[in-house]
């Protein structure tokens, strides 16, 4: 009697394995950068708030119109209609932000300066 025994050699999948698992760790990092950014814009858009309802305000925002945020030589912040290009060459406060009242009345930041 004979015993015929097989022998299966599975196929060297080394390579393509970690070709894959590179991949998978690539695109969680590309996620992870991206929440961080989300993460680093909604503080932003916090901190900005933050300013805009302590700031002094000589009008009633009306929601989708754009406004801009300054802070004068004293530290306090305003909000204005009037824009940086608008005061000419001699702008008597520093410019913060640009912002959009948006509907639900949290501020979109439009631009901003680098440092908030």
């Amino acid at each position: 009697m004979s015993v015929h025994r097989s022998i299966c050699i599975a196929p060297d999948i080394g390579d393509k394995d970690d070709e894959h698992t590179d991949m998978q760790l690539d695109q969680i990092k590309a996620q992870i950068e991206l929440l961080a950014r989300q993460a680093n814009e909604i503080q932003n858009r916090m901190t900005i708030s933050g300013r805009i309802y302590e700031a002094e305000m000589g009008i009633d925002p009306i929601v989708g119109r754009t406004y801009y945020l300054y802070r004068n030589k004293k530290g306090k912040h305003l909000l204005s209609m009037v824009s940086a290009a608008e005061w000419g060459p001699r702008i008597p406060y520093e410019y913060i932000a640009t912002v959009k009242l948006l509907g639900d009345h949290t501020w979109d930041v439009l631009e901003r300066r680098e440092e908030i």
